[in-house]
Order: C-alpha cells, then structure tokens, then sequence
C-alpha cells in the first residue's frame, strides 16, 4: 500500500480492532501439537459469540448428520481438530468487526456467509487438485476477504459510491478503483500485515483477484473458489460483482475454462445456497 494510502487509514481509523485474543491464541499455538480438543474448546469457549458462530458452521448444509452438534467437542469430532482451530481463527477475525451498526452498504453478515462458503468450497476441492494442506486452504478462503470489512465499517460514505457504481453496471474492482482508486485486496493486505497474518493467509487476501503464476496453487483455488460463490451462489454484494476470471488460475491448477465449468455444474446447489447456508 502506498504511502499516501496508509496515511489516509492512520488518520480515518483511531482505532483498529485489535487481533483478538481468541485468534491470539489460536495463531499462537498454530504448531503446538500438544494442542488437545479440551484446550482448544477452553479457549474458544472464552467467547460465547465466537462459539455460536463456530457451533453454526458445524451445523451447517457441508457438515450436517442427521445428529446435530451441540457443543465444541462434538465438533471437533464431527470436522476434525484443524478444522475446528481454522474456522476459530477464520471467525474471531471477520467477528472483530461485528458493531451491529446499520445502515452500512454491505452486510457484514453477509460477508462472513460468502467467506465461510468459499473456505468449505475450496476444501472441499483441495484433494482434487492435489493440495493436502486443506485445513490451510481453509483459513485462506475464510478470510480472503478481510478487506470488504474495513472499508465497510470505516469508510461506508466512500464505499457507498462504489456500491452505486456496482448498481449501474460497473464491475465491483472497477467501481472500487474509481470511487477510492484502492481494492478491498489492497486494503485486506494491510489489514494483515497489521495483524501478522500467516503467510499463506497474506497471500490469499493480496492475490486473490490477480493470481499470477508465481503464486502457489492455494491462491489460484481461492480465486477460482470466490468466483464460483460470487457468481452462483451469494456474493458480498447482494449481486453478482462482474469479477473477472484470471486464466492464469486455470493454468496453475491445471485446467480449463471447460473444466471450470464442470466444477462450477458438480457444486451441490442446495449445500451452498443462501437460504441453506444460514451461518
């Protein structure tokens, strides 16, 4: 980020969330393999919203039995225990801008449902494309999006002009360069450098509207991943944001526009719909 455009948040934002003391620990103990299913929901369970919400996604269309779950334990042993740390993590971060404030032009709700379905999407594709670090692809589709949260809590008279120009038919990386000549990757980038980040996580948030064949396969499903919910599915925005496909996705996962489409026709509609992906 530029100069100019880190003063501008320095001055517009007094006061930045800080990493929450949930996700502190998490990231914290990210490598502890002594980190046991009783630590783990000790810490998450510190914060009753963060649970709900994690209780929520268990409960959800791509984990739901015929029995649900009812507590941290159970969903851990229902999704796994990297799976539960991540959606933890994934959580506390995108919940540390929850302020109930209406009126904003994006719905912060709804920016969590689209980033918590890209994640499940994107592991759900991982083993396909031969990543076996899903529970990684995981995080980075959770939060690939931290951005859209800052500029909407801090800057919604601003991003309100980029929603107008989204409304007249511009596509939504085009409104945001004209309306504030930054994206919401650019400022989700600093938002992670700010928090320290993993790196996989910095990666996705900065590259994944403009992959290139430098970057590693996660980002390039991420990308794919956020199109495919974007356009068929439940966008951020409300509607489908125009965002364009970078081939060079394609070509670093190994494939075409023609299997693109493939994948985008196997995708379970009902799974990822809005009104079954009630999170």
């Amino acid at each position: 980020m530029s100069n100019d455009l880190s003063m501008m948040f320095i001055q517009k934002i007094t006061k930045l969330p800080t990493l929450p003391h949930v996700a502190q620990e998490i990231m914290h103990r990210l490598t502890d393999d002594m980190l046991n299913i009783e630590k783990l929901e000790e810490i998450i369970e510190r914060d009753p919203a963060i649970a709900a919400k994690i209780l929520s996604v268990a409960n959800s269309p791509f984990f739901r039995s015929s029995v649900p779950v009812s507590s941290i334990s159970t969903a851990v042993f229902r999704i796994g225990l990297n799976n539960v740390r991540n959606i933890a993590m994934g959580v506390a971060l995108l919940t540390a801008f929850d302020d109930k404030q209406q009126g904003k032009p994006l719905d912060n709700k709804r920016v969590f449902k689209h980033s918590i379905a890209v994640g499940l999407l994107a592991k759900s594709l991982a083993k396909r494309f031969r990543l076996t670090n899903d529970s990684d692809v995981f995080s980075c589709g959770i939060l690939h999006d931290l951005g859209f949260l800052v500029l909407n809590n801090y800057f919604a008279d601003k991003y309100q002009l980029v929603i107008n120009e989204l409304n007249a038919g511009m596509p939504l990386l085009d409104a945001e360069a004209k309306a504030l000549n930054v994206s919401h990757a650019v400022v989700g980038t600093w938002l992670a450098d700010n928090w320290n980040l993993p790196d996989a996580v910095y990666e996705a948030i900065q590259y994944h509207h403009a992959p290139t064949d430098k970057n590693s396969r996660t980002v390039a499903l991420i990308h794919i991943t956020d199109f495919i919910v974007s356009r068929n599915f439940f966008s951020v925005t409300g509607r489908d944001p125009l965002y364009r496909l970078e081939p060079k996705a394609l070509a670093v996962l190994g494939i075409t526009e023609a299997d693109l489409l493939e994948i985008e026709s196997e995708v379970d509609r009902d799974m990822f719909s809005e009104s079954t992906m009630d999170v």
